[in-house]
């Protein structure tokens, strides 16, 4: 089953922050995501709402869309292991 669900990223960073407003994203970020280790290529805020526009892309790798939402390239292994390294809090704190 292919999705048909397309994104344009203007449109979608403009709806994700009216949903979660930045600063309100930063603060959960902040309060439960990962230890930080280094300062990050992209910034957990935007990996997050990549990760998002990433699910409601018709097509395309998470490497792929991250880049045409943010213009940062970033390995899909990196992106994964930052993908995993986000505890469930984080999300769970968004949906509230």
């Amino acid at each position: 089953m292919q999705r048909k669900t397309r994104f344009h990223c203007g449109d979608f960073q403009s709806q994700f922050d009216h949903l979660i407003e930045p600063k309100k994203l930063r603060k959960i970020v902040e309060e439960f995501g990962p230890e930080k280790r280094r300062p990050p290529q992209l910034g957990l805020e935007k990996g997050v709402s990549g990760l998002v526009f990433h699910v409601g892309q018709a097509t395309g790798t998470f490497a792929r869309n991250v880049k045409q939402l943010t213009t940062q390239k970033i390995s899909d292994s990196a992106l994964s292991q930052r993908r995993e390294n986000i505890p469930w809090k984080v999300f769970e704190q968004i949906m509230d």
